[in-house]
């Protein structure tokens, strides 16, 4: 007989209004180092009232479901149609790679609930544990004021590093001018006007906002004209073995170069040479690490010496000397998992960084789960970051000039896939724009301020929960029923349902695939629905082994994001132990959080 089981979770201050007060909350930084403050401002404003408001504003924070003390709460008074910011200074427990959550509530004189809005905080002394990777790709001659406003936009959805695309002079030459006299302007690839002085405030931008700042480059490409810069064609790769066919990819018209040609990444004389570029670069601009990218399988490929050349086997000693010489952090683009395990398993990555393609396999929601849980795996836990770009073919039928936008249901979509899957997402950058395409500028799509404001959400949560979501916890294969059609391989018109559990807690993941005719994560054309919404969803979980003593859901498809306690029952059937629990309802993707006591 099912039992009614006692719940032990954390009850959200007040549901958000439909007339809100609060109409912001931010961080000061995306990332904090144990023991340091976090400054939290409120935005309040009023526009829907016309005799000033009194009331009270507060914080409540809480790591998953324990509350911890918060800020003692200010008192306000808001005139008809205005606004004010109030500020906030907490400092979370001495414990290092935690996110918490915390939530901002308003309550007038009467002690009535008027509004509520979630955030997040992450303390973790590197990035790399839980990454949150964004882009720029844009150093224009600017004013320091806008630089520091474009990073202070990426904050709010707490990335914690930063590409800097296309930042550089050539590839095989990327610091323009000397250590000792830096080049004040240059021209990159496509011929746009860099500065240097913008690159230094947006690193120094991102350094205030406890961002990393990554230094982009190819780790096997050099311009025409290569030669009269000290780099020897013997250090190519070649497409035939008698040497006269240079790997090589072409450009569009009117870029620096027409041709960049490849050189084999583990000739000795190659690493020396661009790896010592790579030295000059750190020495004139404080960047934190590389980004080291390539272009995929190349198929046969020589030396100079007529010897075939297993490109994938190049890539791991090249990046171990790149890490022994420069002593900064490395990400590799494993450019549609080619490679994958080899650099994964052996190379000295600080994080593992997947380009997915279709062509290799990539395809569906489903795919870009295999390929987070492969690269944990092998790399034995470190994190994973995808470069997924969403709606690419959509963006070809559009310009800079004539932009179209991101749909925002599949974007919401394949970050729901990734995130539950305890993977990162490169999407965001610049000045609130979206990756639709793997040349980082193109602007040929724009996402919404509705997609955006959901986006905070899911950086919010992704956040709040990475101890959940990216701390550790493993894939298991236990029962799961719903009252609707689910899958656990994210099939079409189902409710793909997966768990992951811990010492000491089981993870279910719901993600809402009902109305969904296919599942290509990419949405190519910007044409994917909305999933259908579900409410009441009856779930019935086996966890196996222990006791349940607490089951709680969470969304950051809901406004606070918080968790909501929610009543169970337990019992025993012919498939063993089970617990039973009512989802109230279900957008794109829930969360839920079980305690087990072993």
């Amino acid at each position: 007989m099912a039992l009614v089981a006692a719940v032990l979770f954390l009850v959200p201050s007040c549901v958000a209004s439909a007339e809100p007060v609060i109409a912001d909350i931010r961080t000061d930084k995306s990332r904090y180092s144990p023991g340091a403050r976090v400054t939290i401002s409120i935005t309040l404003a009023d526009r829907s009232r016309n005799v000033p408001l009194r009331g009270t504003v507060g914080l409540s924070c809480a790591h998953l479901d324990v509350p911890l003390r918060g800020p003692a709460p200010q008192a306000f008074r808001l005139a008809p149609g205005a606004a004010r910011t109030l500020v906030f200074t907490w400092k979370p427990p001495v414990r290092d790679f935690q996110g918490y959550g915390v939530e901002a509530w308003a309550r007038d004189a009467a002690n009535h609930a008027l509004d509520c809005r979630g955030a997040a905080v992450d303390v973790s002394s590197t990035w790399t544990r839980f990454p949150r990777y964004g882009f720029l790709s844009g150093f224009p001659a600017q004013p320091p004021a806008v630089s520091q406003r474009i990073v202070r936009r990426l904050a709010d959805y707490h990335l914690n590093a930063l590409q800097f695309y296309d930042w550089q002079w050539k590839h095989h030459i990327p610091l323009a001018g000397t250590v000792a006299h830096p080049a004040a302007s240059w021209q990159d690839l496509a011929g746009r006007p860099t500065y240097r002085r913008t690159v230094l405030d947006l690193i120094a931008a991102a350094h205030q906002t406890g961002m990393a700042a990554m230094n982009y480059d190819l780790l096997y490409g050099a311009w025409s004209g290569y030669g009269a810069d000290g780099v020897d064609y013997r250090w190519g790769l070649w497409k035939n073995n008698e040497g006269t066919n240079q790997a090589s990819f072409p450009l569009p018209g009117g870029w620096a170069t027409p041709t960049v040609y490849l050189f084999n990444p583990a000739d000795a004389g190659w690493q020396d040479y661009l790896i010592g570029q790579e030295a000059k670069v750190f020495a004139a601009y404080p960047f934190d690490g590389w980004q080291v990218d390539q272009i995929g399988d190349l198929g046969a490929v020589y030396d100079f010496g007529g010897r075939p050349i297993t490109l994938w086997q190049t890539f791991r000693p090249f990046l171990k000397t790149a890490k022994a010489r420069l002593h900064k952090h490395l990400l590799f683009n494993n450019v549609g998992a080619y490679g994958l395990y080899d650099t994964a398993a052996h190379a000295a990555e600080d994080a593992v960084y997947v380009e997915c393609w279709e062509f290799a396999g990539q395809k569906t929601y489903g795919d870009l789960k295999s390929v987070i849980d492969q690269a944990s795996e092998w790399s034995g836990g470190k994190a994973v970051i995808l470069a997924a770009y969403m709606n690419r073919a959509q963006a070809d039928a559009f310009s800079a000039d004539r932009p179209g936008r991101f749909n925002a249901p599949g974007v919401l979509l394949a970050d729901a896939a990734i995130f539950a899957s305890g993977g990162a997402h490169i999407e965001l950058g610049d000045a609130a724009q979206m990756l639709d395409n793997e040349y980082f500028p193109n602007r040929s799509l724009v996402p919404g301020m509705a997609l955006m404001d959901a986006l905070r959400r899911y950086y919010d949560f992704s956040v709040a929960y990475e101890n959940l979501l990216r701390g550790g916890l493993s894939n298991i294969k236990n029962a799961v029923t719903l009252s609707v059609p689910a899958s656990g391989n994210a099939a079409p018109n189902t409710v793909w349902a997966f768990a992951k559990a811990g010492r000491s807690a089981h993870v279910l993941h719901l993600i809402n695939l009902r109305g969904e005719h296919d599942t290509a994560w990419r949405d190519d054309r910007a044409d994917r629905p909305a999933p259908t919404p579900q409410a009441n969803l009856a779930v019935t979980y086996h966890p196996g082994p222990g006791t349940v003593t607490g089951v709680a859901w969470a969304s950051p498809d809901a406004p606070d994001g918080a968790l909501h306690s929610l009543p169970f029952t337990t019992g025993t059937d012919a498939a063993g132990h089970y617990v039973r629990f009512t989802v109230p309802r279900l957008a794109y993707w829930d969360m839920i959080y079980l305690r087990v006591r072993r």
